[in-house]
């Protein structure tokens, strides 16, 4: 099985700026309808969740709201080759690649609380937890889970 979105670039942090692929599976699928986007967002969301074990990737009463809310015009017209930038990470300290297509993420939801707005972090990310780690669905029933 292939997971779309799903690629090594956290190991070449400062070379390689491919974050943008579940973005760019959307722009591909956007060109081709609403029904083709529909799709994308199953296999970026629900399909890995379900191969994983998660319970997560859904949209259900009850569920954990984790959204990302996405300018469909912006995302149309987004360049993702030129919006590649060589930048100076604190937290690394040294440069890294970044893909930042700018307006085309408006919004990111944590357990229903935003933690990203209209391009820039809000006040308490960083200072107040957001969500929890997600475990595979049987570690959650107390069932012992293979290695």
């Amino acid at each position: 099985m292939l997971l779309p979105g799903f690629n090594d670039s956290g190991a070449h942090l400062t070379n390689m700026a491919f974050y943008d692929g579940n973005l760019r599976m959307l722009k591909m699928a956007q060109e081709d309808g609403l029904a083709r986007v529909a799709h994308a967002v199953h296999r970026l969301t629900r399909e890995p969740a379900d191969f994983l074990g998660l319970d997560a990737g859904r949209l259900e009463i009850g569920a954990q709201a984790d959204l990302v809310l996405i300018d469909p015009a912006r995302l149309k017209a987004w360049d993702p080759e030129s919006t590649y930038r060589y930048v100076w990470r604190d937290c690394f300290e040294h440069h890294q690649m970044v893909n930042r297509p700018d307006g085309v993420v408006r919004g990111v939801m944590i357990a229903g609380r935003f933690a990203w707005r209209e391009g820039a972090y809000l006040p308490e990310y960083g200072t107040r937890r957001f969500g929890s780690a997600l475990r595979h669905r049987d570690h959650e029933r107390g069932v012992p889970v293979a290695a």
